[in-house]
């Protein structure tokens, strides 16, 4: 029975220990997911730039942390949202001047290619990580920078 008890407090002060030398890769690994989804996200965009000969932009709301995808409809000469509004996932924020795009929008035209450069930086709440995405304009895709 002592040694149960000698066993399990073993396991507490290793689980004690440990704990906060994973959180770093876990904030890590949660950022560079935020990125990854970004990433496609805005790969799919140029794709449908692409395959509906129009032109396509995702705007950020960098206050609330979300991303939406729109379509121009030249019938009607206005812009309409492609699916739902995305959202960072819970600790991920566009830090301070986290977009620099133009007007906080990366248009692409319907060749695909981007009307423009910039970047989008995304940071973890805790302990400051960050990751800049950079935008590519010849092939319209976003790079990680570093």
């Amino acid at each position: 029975m002592v040694e149960l008890l000698v066993v399990l407090g073993i396991i507490a002060l290793l689980v004690t220990i440990s704990i906060p030398l994973l959180l770093p890769a876990l904030r890590e690994s949660q950022l560079e997911a935020a990125a990854d989804e970004l990433k496609t996200r805005f790969s799919a965009t140029r794709d449908l730039a692409i395959s509906h000969n129009t032109f396509t932009r995702v705007t950020f709301n960098t206050s609330n942390g979300t991303y939406s995808v729109l379509e121009y409809d030249p019938d009607n000469a206005e812009w309409a949202q492609v699916g739902a509004t995305h959202s960072l996932p819970e600790q991920i924020v566009f830090p301070g001047g986290g977009v620099s795009f133009a007007g906080g929008e990366a248009t692409f035209d319907p060749y695909g290619s981007l009307m423009g450069g910039g970047t989008v930086k995304l940071q973890h709440t805790y302990g400051g990580s960050q990751v800049t995405l950079v935008a590519i304009i010849a092939v319209g895709k976003l790079k990680e920078e570093g």
